[in-house]
C-alpha cells in the first residue's frame, strides 16, 4: 500500500483508515464543550444565589434598614410601657389584665425579633438591658416577667 498515491481512490482508502480517529475525537469533544456547558450552567446559578445573599445581607445591614428597626424598637418599648401602665390601671379587671398581658407579651417578642436584627452601632443602654435580660436568640425567654404561655 502506498501512501503517497495521490489517486482519488488512494485518498478515500486514506480518509477512511483515519475515519474512527475523527470520530473518537469528535465525541471527545463533543462531550467536554457539553460537560463544560453545564457546568457553567450551574456554576452561573450558583453565582446568581451567592450573589443574591450577599445583596439581602447588604440590605439587612444597610444604615436606612439598621435606622429602621432601631426606630420601631423605640416605638415599640413605649407601647410596651404603655400596656404596663394599662394594666396597672386595670388591675380590678381581671379579663382585661389577661387581655392585656397577652399584647405586652406579643409586644415584648416583637422587640426581641427587631434587637436579634440590629447589627453596627447597638440598640441604646437601657433598651440593651432590657434585650439582655429578656430575649433569648431573637424570641422572648419564658422566664421573662413579659412572657405569656400562648401569646404570640
Amino acid at each position: 500500500m502506498d501512501y503517497d498515491d495521490p489517486t482519488p481512490a488512494g485518498v478515500t482508502r486514506e480518509i477512511w483508515r483515519w475515519f474512527p480517529a475523527w470520530v473518537n475525537a469528535l465525541i471527545v469533544a463533543f462531550i467536554l464543550v457539553a460537560g463544560l456547558t453545564v457546568a457553567g450552567h450551574y456554576l452561573g446559578w450558583w453565582l446568581s444565589a451567592q450573589n443574591a445573599t450577599r445583596q439581602a445581607q447588604n440590605t439587612q445591614n444597610g444604615y436606612s434598614n439598621q435606622a429602621a428597626l432601631r426606630e420601631e424598637a423605640t416605638r415599640d418599648f413605649t407601647t410596651l410601657t404603655s400596656i404596663g401602665v394599662q394594666i396597672a390601671g386595670a388591675a380590678g379587671d381581671p379579663s382585661m389584665v389577661t387581655e392585656l398581658k397577652a399584647e405586652q407579651s406579643a409586644v415584648a417578642g416583637k422587640i426581641c425579633a427587631e434587637a436579634a436584627q440590629v447589627s453596627g452601632a447597638p440598640l441604646p443602654a437601657q433598651q440593651a438591658q432590657w434585650v439582655t435580660a429578656n430575649c433569648t436568640a431573637g424570641t422572648l425567654a419564658p422566664d421573662s416577667p413579659d412572657y405569656e404561655p400562648g401569646a404570640p
